[in-house]
Formats: structure tokens, C-alpha cells, sequence
């Protein structure tokens, strides 16, 4: 590949940018002694990575308070993951350097995560480059899988008004403190007890719900339909006992049926 022409004398501002930047100078002293933007300098960076040439630099960065006066000079506040080169040509083509990330910007993002955005609703909604908003939604996850103060809150997230006292007690504490482990397992366990309890609600409650092996319900000996209400282990004495008195058990609908057929 032939170098371009990168004379310092050359009028333009991007053979300019190009020399300085493969002599190893900052971004911030490239804008101060050609006078152009942060951006275009970037851009032509990631220009000179796409032609082959090899630059040592961080691509994603904070700014701090002084920094963000300096542009983005101070590349040692740089906390963000270091650019890796890419593979295929049509990423070399096409890849442009990422400018820094302001401190409002990193607010905006990881607000945005904890109203539970995505990486692309994140790009779609600020206009942040994909690269970090992925990078930066899979720190948050890492982040928050390791948070005990949202476990606590997802779990008493789930705790209603009608709780014991004892309950609601921990829930109003979660408040302002972080629940020990103790009473974390109180919360747990009563959360355990009234999944088990909804899910027996449910059984009894609605004919075509699953009943778990080994449990019958008791079928009306007129319309043969499954009845609400009860169910029974009919591996027991007590089942054996209503096994043989369903049979004669009609329903409520039969009945009145019945009895309006008689009627007429």
C-alpha cells in the first residue's frame, strides 16, 4: 500500500492530522496545533486503523471535570475497555474512533438501565454509540448480580399489605437498612408459603388445573364432570371412603336439572 502524503505543509487539515497522529501525538495537542474538532480528529484516526496503520490508544472514555476542559487530553482517567482491533475487512472499513463519554452521559445510561432499557434502547432513545451501550449494559448486569440491596428489593417488591406484621415490619426496615440474612430467609420462607398456598387456591379452585400425583377429585355421577372444591389421596382410608361416596354424588347443575325435569 503507498503511504499517502502527509507533509505538514500540505494545506489540508486531514494530512495534517494524519502526520501527527502516527508521530504520536494526543488528540488534544492535534486539535491545538491544527485547529480543528475533537471529532474530526477521532474520525481520522479511526480512519488511519481502517488504511492498516497500527495506533496505541483507549477509544472508550470518562471525562472528569478537568479533562472535559482539556477535551479529552488526560487519557490516563480512561476506565472504559481498550479498543480491540477487528477481524473482518468490512469492520475495518467502516469503524470510526469513539469520542469520550461525558459524566452526564454515563449518569443518562445507567438511569436509563435501572428503569430496566436494554443496550438498544439505550442506542435507539440517546444516541449512544452500540459499542458502549453494550459494554456499559453488560458491566450494570454484573453489577446488580452481585448487589444484595436489589435482591432485597426485588423480594419485598413482592410482599403485599395483608403480610403478617412481622413481615410488614421488614419490609418498612428494608427502607433504610440492609436486611440481615436472618431476616432476608423470613422474608424467603413466607414467600415460599404463599406461593404453595396459591398454588393449592388454584387446584381446588379451577377443574382444569393439574392436580399433583396421586390426588383425585370427586366426579359428579350424573354428568361425570370434575367438581371444585375438593380433592383427595385415594391411596389412603379416608380417599378409599370418598372414592365410594362420589359415586353417588351428583353435582349441583345435575340436581336442579333433575328436579325441573320432574317438575314438567
Amino acid at each position: 500500500m503507498t503511504e499517502p502524503n502527509l507533509s505538514l505543509s500540505s494545506p489540508s487539515k486531514r494530512a495534517k492530522i494524519r502526520e501527527l497522529t502516527l508521530a504520536g501525538l494526543s488528540p488534544k495537542a492535534i486539535v491545538d496545533k491544527v485547529g480543528t474538532s475533537v471529532q474530526y480528529v477521532y474520525k481520522e484516526r479511526g480512519r488511519l486503523r481502517a488504511d492498516g496503520f497500527s495506533i496505541t490508544h483507549q477509544a472508550l472514555t470518562i471525562s472528569t471535570s478537568q479533562n472535559k476542559k482539556e477535551l479529552a487530553g488526560d487519557e490516563s482517567k480512561n476506565f472504559f475497555v481498550e479498543q480491540k482491533s477487528y477481524g473482518s475487512a468490512v469492520d475495518q472499513s467502516t469503524f470510526y474512533d469513539i469520542p469520550p463519554l461525558e459524566r452526564e452521559d454515563v449518569r443518562t445510561m445507567y438511569q436509563a438501565f435501572k428503569n430496566n432499557e436494554n443496550a438498544a434502547d439505550v442506542v435507539a432513545e440517546h444516541g449512544f454509540h452500540p459499542i458502549i451501550s453494550h459494554t456499559e449494559y453488560i458491566r450494570y448486569l454484573d453489577m446488580t448480580g452481585h448487589n444484595p440491596k436489589e435482591l432485597q428489593k426485588k423480594l419485598v417488591s413482592r410482599i403485599n399489605d395483608d403480610a403478617p406484621s412481622i413481615i410488614v415490619n421488614l419490609k418498612e426496615k428494608s427502607k433504610s437498612k440492609l436486611l440481615s440474612n436472618n431476616e432476608l430467609m423470613s422474608i424467603i420462607e413466607f414467600l415460599n408459603e404463599r406461593s404453595s398456598d396459591f398454588s393449592l387456591t388454584r387446584a381446588l379452585s379451577y377443574p382444569e388445573f393439574t392436580l399433583p400425583e396421586g390426588l383425585s377429585r370427586v366426579v359428579c355421577s350424573s354428568c361425570h364432570q370434575p367438581q371444585v372444591g375438593v380433592a383427595f389421596d385415594n391411596r389412603t382410608d379416608a380417599g378409599n371412603y370418598l372414592v365410594s361416596w362420589s359415586r353417588l354424588y351428583v353435582c349441583k347443575s345435575c340436581r336442579n336439572r333433575n328436579q325441573k325435569f320432574t317438575e314438567s
